[in-house]
Order: C-alpha cells, then sequence, then structure tokens
C-alpha cells in the first residue's frame, strides 16, 4: 500500500480574449478496489461553476462555460490518493465486454497484423500474464521514444510506421497488439511518478483483474500511479476537451507530480476504523 500526494496543474494562455468557453476536465482521480481518493481540491481560474458527472467508462468529468472574455484558463487538481495493490478484485462481465473492441486510434493495420501474427508464434503455449509480459520487450524493440513527432491524434497504426513516439503512442501500440493475440486491454490516463506530465499506460485484464503495464518504461505497473481516466484509447479520455468563441492562439503549460506521502501506524489504524464505519452506514 502506498499513498500518492499528487498535484495537476494546467495553464492554458491565450494571445487575444476569447469567450463562450465550454470545457470538459477528466482530472480528478476516482475510487476504485486498488485505489482511494482521501483528499482533493480542483481550482479554477477564471473561478466558474461546474458540474461534476461520469462517462460512459466510470471516468469522473468536470463541466463547466466561461461566458465572458478571458485570456487565460488555469485547472489545478490536487488532493491525496491510496494505492494498494493487494485489494485487486474481478471486473464485472460488462466491464470486459466495453474494452473488447478498437477505438478509432487502436485499428489494427496490416503492419500491426504482420507483427501480430508474428508474435502469435512466440507466444504459443503461454499464459497470458507470460504474453503481457512478453510484450512489453516488443514493444520496446520496436519504438523509440521521442516527443514532438506524434500528437494527440496520432494513431497506433501511424506510430508504429514511424516507430518513435511517446507515451500514448507506446501504449496504443501495446493495446492494439494486446488484443490481436487474444487479450483484454485498455489505456489509462493519469499521473506517475518522475514524470512531470500526464502519463499514459496500459491495463490488462489477467484472471479477471486488471495488471498495468507501462510500455513506454517497460515494466509492470506499480502504487506510484495515479488513475484519472481509461478508456480503449486516448481519444476516449482526454484530460481536457473544449470549444470557445475567437480567434486566438494557444499555448499550454503542464505540471504534474506524485509523491509518497508517509502514514504513521496509529493515523493508519484510525482510518481504518473510520472506513469500515462508513462501510457500515452505507
Amino acid at each position: 500500500m502506498r499513498r500518492n500526494e499528487y498535484s495537476f496543474e494546467v495553464r492554458l494562455t491565450f494571445d487575444k480574449p476569447v469567450t463562450d468557453h465550454t470545457f470538459l476536465l477528466r482530472c480528478l482521480p476516482a475510487c476504485s478496489d486498488t485505489q482511494t481518493v482521501l483528499e482533493e481540491k480542483l481550482d479554477l481560474d477564471p473561478e466558474v461553476h461546474v458540474t461534476e458527472s461520469l462517462d460512459g467508462f466510470g471516468n469522473r468529468i468536470v463541466c463547466g462555460t466561461i461566458t465572458g472574455p478571458h485570456d487565460h484558463f488555469c485547472y489545478h487538481s490536487r488532493g491525496i490518493v491510496e494505492v494498494d495493490d493487494s485489494l485487486r478484485r474481478p471486473v464485472p462481465y460488462s466491464q470486459k465486454m466495453i474494452y473488447a473492441g478498437s477505438g478509432e486510434l487502436t485499428k489494427a493495420d496490416a503492419r500491426l497484423s504482420a507483427a501480430a501474427g508474428s508474435l502469435l508464434l512466440l507466444t504459443g503455449g503461454l499464459s497470458d500474464r507470460e504474453k503481457a509480459d512478453l510484450l512489453l520487450g516488443e514493444v520496446q524493440n520496436r519504438m523509440i521514444y521521442e516527443p514532438g513527432l506524434t500528437d494527440t491524434h496520432t494513431s497506433a497504426a501511424r506510430a508504429l510506421e514511424l516507430g518513435r513516439g511517446v507515451c500514448q503512442d507506446f501504449t496504443h501500440v501495446y493495446i492494439v497488439l494486446a488484443r490481436q493475440i487474444g487479450l483484454t486491454a485498455r489505456y489509462c490516463m493519469g499521473l506517475a511518478s518522475q514524470e512531470g506530465q500526464t502519463h499514459a499506460w496500459a491495463e490488462v485484464l489477467l484472471d479477471g483483474i486488471w495488471q498495468g503495464y507501462d510500455p513506454t518504461r517497460g515494466c509492470v505497473c506499480g502504487e506510484n500511479y495515479v488513475r484519472l481516466a481509461c478508456g480503449r484509447d486516448a481519444a476516449d479520455c482526454p484530460a481536457e476537451a473544449g470549444i470557445m468563441s475567437g480567434f486566438a492562439r494557444q499555448k499550454q503549460m503542464i505540471q504534474t507530480s506524485v509523491t509518497t506521502v508517509e502514514v504513521h501506524e496509529e493515523q493508519r489504524k484510525e482510518e481504518q476504523r473510520r472506513q469500515q464505519r462508513q462501510q457500515v452506514q452505507q
């Protein structure tokens, strides 16, 4: 079990004022079997009334509209999340079916299908976990980390053709190959330690339980990851989307952090008792 203090701050600046700015944010972590939100706060500048709901994948979304002229928009999500991988439990069959198909950015082309075909020869007789582990090395062999060549709309097919990209591209390639060799996989967007930006990784359904894999780092995900959203691919769960009126150039600055919070044993016991009382009340 690890307690993570997270911070996700984004500042958008416009060279000319814009109006009627409607936005949708996925910047708040949700509770799950392994992830418990203990504290959270969201600051917006300009201040604006927002509504919160869930999207079709169960991600928390925050929506609002800034009607008046403004030359910037900032949001800062921060808090404390406890991650305990020992609490993983099987997911419902309906959730598995949501991720059975591909999204717009994770459709297989001839190149991806050929790569998957060669992998099928290597993975014959392996368990699903062994297949997922082997895929980490395969993606690392086929991809080089290089920012600036791809963007948020780049597909897995294009990323593999380039052989280069960022965490989103590594994850897309991993997910397509995983699905091609019979695994159920989904895309995760969130925060991770030692990253100054949002990060992307995959989760694979193994024995009915989601297990995180980070193909960019070439490792199994640990408890230092804070999940903000998930979907079939990045198009299902962008951190931010919006539309506005005006002709302005936009600049974006992002700063994220995930650090460990030390927990004293007495504090841990008191919080366990509090959680047990809440469960009884529910």
